[in-house]
């Protein structure tokens, strides 16, 4: 956001109440959203730092895309990480089946599984099951 995009002070006129240490500011509606607009950002921004200082794994935009597509998530964490279906499967002690049946929707899979296949991917059991049931 351009810093020409912000309320000049001018425009802006305060209003002192004098029931204790109330003051408020009467601005106009246009000027209040681009506040609110900078707010969101800075929470933006002060979510990706927590994140970097937590050294959580970030996923590329392509990967996401995906998820939203409605596209399984067990079967894009899974060529993500670049495993066939028979890896996973040995990883998670599962059959190769299961996994395909889980990946193409004709299986939903127990939690066990999930619990399973996010710690054989590295994952939450967050990331798999709530897409999952979204899909």
């Amino acid at each position: 956001m351009p810093m020409s995009s912000l309320p000049k002070r001018a425009d802006t006129h305060t209003v002192n109440v004098k029931t204790g240490e109330v003051e408020s500011v009467i601005l106009p509606i246009a000027d209040y959203e681009v506040l609110i607009e900078i707010a969101e950002i800075a929470e933006d921004v002060a979510a990706f730092d927590a994140s970097i200082a937590a050294n959580e794994e970030r996923f590329p935009s392509a990967l996401v895309d995906r998820l939203l597509e409605g596209v399984n998530p067990v079967r894009v964490f899974r060529e993500h990480r670049k495993m066939t279906q028979r890896q996973l499967a040995d990883a998670a002690d599962l059959h190769q089946t299961t996994i395909s049946q889980i990946e193409t929707g004709e299986r939903s899979g127990s939690v066990e599984v999930f619990l399973r296949l996010a710690k054989a991917l590295g994952l939450d059991i967050e990331d798999l099951i709530s897409r999952a049931s979204d899909a």
